[in-house]
């Protein structure tokens, strides 16, 4: 009996890729605040995302952006969440 699914196998580099995407979003790094639910929730999105052929670190940036663009704040990045503040500070008349 064979199976139809496809065994795909993620090597050091790309692991580094997709550390490198949640890295760049806020979600890992020495600057990251985000809960463990959200990393584990975002890495498990962009390990989706790979697996469908979003392979490069530009496609998957993508992705986990319009993720959060699209929850209504719930899913946004870190740094999504952190550039709406600050739009907010500035539109208040924030310096």
């Amino acid at each position: 009996m064979s199976s139809s699914n496809l065994q795909q196998y993620i090597d050091p580099s790309d692991l580094a890729v997709l550390r490198g995407v949640l890295d760049e979003v806020g979600f890992v790094g020495t600057e990251a605040n985000a809960n463990i639910e959200s990393k584990e929730a975002a890495a498990r999105f962009i390990l989706k995302e790979f697996q469908k052929g979003n392979s490069t670190r530009e496609l998957l940036i993508s992705a986990i952006k319009r993720r959060g663009e699209s929850s209504h704040g719930e899913l946004q990045t870190p740094q999504q969440s952190k550039n709406q503040a600050v739009d907010r500070w500035d539109n208040e008349g924030g310096r």
